[in-house]
């Protein structure tokens, strides 16, 4: 995303900031310096603790913790180590990593945070180590949102199938505004089909010939009221706006498909260009809060979205999400 996206984007987040505020947050989100934020970039900015919170700019590693942990607990007192409360910057709470050591005395375990190397004897309700089991069930959650780009063009070139991405509200509202934003992504936004008519059935090919002559990846927005595509969007009259191709692999290349979507203006010496890199990805929220595709949405999806048992489900989820089922494991 361009500087003045970031910003925008930053601003209905933080309505307050200064445009001084805003352009030092580019900055620091952009960290090859290249003018333009990438998703990779911006999900990284957003778990970069504030200059303003006074902490290092890098966080400790394992081992130099450890050392800290062990000269420090040396004189601390057992019981006193495990209720061990005060004296912690607020924000370790809400960024950075605790680690888990055993103290001097090797009997018991304390956390230590890897930038204000505060240490306490009670578990932080953000410290992230997993038990096994923990470890599954956020492996269950499928991918992590910011590797989900990757993912898809993996899938897309590698398997040969469509991805259809599937995630919490929080996550697919996520991906959906870095397809708004980032600059090798169209949005296609099916959530608005209701009730078709001219404008939408043109903006929608539009955003369809855009990432063909970009080669941006197409999102494809899928609202929890699937339009019936087959029956009332893909007909006919409409190969030229939304036409069923859509929905199969490579299904737009072939050229009297192209013919149809392609204006005059929107060919190059008479060609209708499809450069490297389109690839079109379908993604939608779960219609529950457990996670996972229910019977009733799955056979939703097959009978309303065609070609939809040809297409590879991608599952993701956002930090959220995990701290969500964490905590239905631990009982907090």
């Amino acid at each position: 995303m361009s500087k003045e996206d970031l910003i925008a984007a930053v601003q209905t987040l933080l309505p307050d900031e200064t445009s001084e505020g805003l352009n030092i947050r580019f900055l620091e989100a952009d960290s090859n310096q290249d003018g333009v934020v990438d998703f990779q970039e911006f999900v990284a900015w957003l778990h970069t603790p504030p200059k303003a919170w006074g902490w290092p700019c890098e966080p400790s590693e394992a081992e130099v913790l450890e050392k800290h942990v062990k000269h420090h607990t040396k004189d601390m007192d057992t019981e006193h180590l495990r209720s061990r409360e005060k004296g912690i910057d607020p924000n370790s709470f809400k960024a950075g990593r605790w680690y888990s050591f055993l103290n001097y005395k090797e009997d018991c375990h304390v956390y230590v945070h890897n930038y204000t190397h505060n240490i306490t004897g009670v578990r932080p309700a953000n410290f992230t180590e997993l038990t096994e089991e923990e470890k599954k069930a956020v492996k269950a959650l499928g991918f992590y949102v910011a590797d989900v780009p990757q993912e898809v063009a993996n899938v897309y070139t590698k398997q040969k199938a469509i991805p259809f991405v599937i995630g919490s509200p929080d996550a697919v509202e996520a991906l959906e505004s870095f397809a708004c934003y980032d600059s090798h992504s169209e949005l296609l936004d099916t959530t608005k089909f209701k009730r078709i008519n001219p404008s939408l059935l043109e903006n929608a090919r539009k955003a369809i010939v855009e990432a063909m002559k970009a080669g941006k990846t197409l999102w494809v927005r899928i609202g929890q009221d699937i339009p019936e595509f087959e029956s009332k969007v893909c007909i006919t009259k409409n190969n030229g706006f939304f036409p069923l191709a859509i929905f199969k692999y490579k299904g737009l290349e072939p050229n009297f498909v192209k013919e149809k979507l392609y204006r005059e203006e929107d060919r190059e010496e008479g060609q209708c260009p499809v450069h490297v890199g389109f690839r079109i990805c379908f993604f939608t929220e779960y219609e529950n809060q457990m996670f996972q595709m229910s019977g009733v949405q799955k056979s939703d999806l097959q009978s309303k979205m065609p070609s939809f048992e040809h297409m590879q489900v991608i599952r993701c989820y956002n930090e959220a999400d995990k701290k969500h089922v964490l905590a239905t494991m631990r009982g907090d």
